[in-house]
């Protein structure tokens, strides 16, 4: 319905012209209202497709608190193996015929992003939810507002940077009041994990330090590429994804390392009761549980938090300035969060409900100053390709 918009302003403003002596001046208002409502509307689906990717993305801190029994990289190695699959499916039956039109610049730039935006990043992530705490994690996370917004700015100086300080920092005493008071109440976590709670703690300043580039470089790539799909790119960094998660997988195997993954537990089936197995009532009695909970979370976490999340966030990277896009990413720590509280069953105080609306109303600041700064070229993006038909 959106796609018609235009042409029936077109075809009311051509009547306008037929009946209308003065039909100049009216042609042209309606060309404006046009023009005007395409990009509000660009605007607003491209904050659409961001939000919903970062309530996805949050999920990506719950999980790995749920499957506690698996390591890191049993994790990263899961969710990116089902990422890759359907990816790679995907690639077979929509893009194989029209592959090679993708140079070899297209193909290294996408493993490049398949390992900063995926294995790495979310490796040392799900590293940090173990050792040092999940809220802890998202929280750091959450600075990626801030160095995405400042890093994006200083490269392409979308909006001077005195438009992006009152939104930055109220985004900064937000994610510093709950970031306190989350330290405040933590329990010397260093005497149950010793070394390993600082690896931890570090952990996730290295995911920021990755996807803050990743972000950028993102956004700058598909909008100097407007011939790439979003959907396209999304595929093939899948591709590239499950390429590498095969390879660390066969490594692992030749090296047989126990500490990093147990392949005893994926292929030992010596408890399973076959009698016990019943395909009328779905009866799984005997059967391991926490290899299913792990394959259903891999599943959630490739197919839905993975590949739909990066197809949302491609898109979105499209219709926004990168300096508000990455204002965005502050939901994800709040759905993070929001996620862990349901979980653990506990509300969170008057503080950090101050805390976070203080970050909520930093990115409606963000979004505002964006969007009616209209003498700004580029306050919205111009359509690609890449957009949604």
């Amino acid at each position: 319905m959106r796609a018609l918009c235009p042409l029936f302003y077109l075809n009311f403003s051509y009547f306008i012209v037929k009946i209308t002596p003065n039909h100049n001046t009216l042609c042209l208002t309606f060309v404006f209202i046009t023009i005007f409502n395409e990009k509000k509307a660009r605007f607003w689906y491209g904050i659409a497709l961001a939000v919903a990717a970062n309530l996805f993305w949050g999920l990506a801190f719950l999980i790995p608190r749920i499957l506690s029994c698996f390591t890191p990289v049993e994790i990263t190695l899961g969710r990116y193996f089902f990422y890759g699959l359907i990816s790679f499916i995907l690639f077979l039956v929509l893009e194989r015929k029209h592959s090679w039109i993708y140079d070899f610049k297209i193909w290294s730039t996408s493993f490049i992003f398949a390992f900063a935006a995926n294995i790495g990043y979310y490796f040392f992530l799900v590293y940090g939810v173990r050792y040092a705490d999940a809220e802890i994690t998202s929280l750091i996370i959450g600075i990626l507002p801030i160095t995405v917004s400042i890093y994006g700015n200083f490269l392409e100086r979308e909006y001077p940077f005195s438009k992006l300080l009152p939104s930055i920092l109220m985004i900064s005493i937000g994610i510093f009041i709950i970031h306190n008071l989350n330290f405040a109440g933590h329990e010397n976590p260093e005497q149950v994990f010793g070394n390993q709670y600082y690896l931890g703690l570090l952990s996730p300043f290295v995911s920021l330090i990755v996807w803050t580039w990743y972000c950028v470089a993102n956004s700058s790539f598909l909008k100097k590429n407007p011939h790439i799909l979003s959907s396209t790119w999304s595929t093939l960094i899948g591709v590239n994804t499950l390429i590498q998660s095969l390879t660390i997988l066969v490594i692992l195997m030749v090296t047989d390392n126990d500490i990093v993954m147990n392949f005893d537990k994926y292929l030992k089936f010596d408890s399973f009761n076959f009698d016990s197995f019943n395909f009328d009532g779905f009866d799984f009695d005997g059967f391991d549980h926490e290899i299913i909970i792990f394959l259903i979370s891999s599943i959630i976490l490739g197919v839905a938090v993975s590949w739909g999340g990066t197809l949302m966030w491609n898109k979105a990277s499209t219709l926004l300035p990168i300096s508000l896009a990455g204002q965005l990413i502050v939901i994800e720590t709040i759905s993070a969060l929001s996620y862990v509280y349901i979980y653990d069953s506990h509300l969170p105080s008057f503080v950090e409900i101050l805390g976070i609306t203080m970050i909520i109303g930093g990115v409606i600041l963000g979004i505002r100053n964006v969007q009616f700064t209209s003498n700004d070229p580029e306050l919205i993006t111009k359509p690609s390709q890449a957009q949604i038909e």
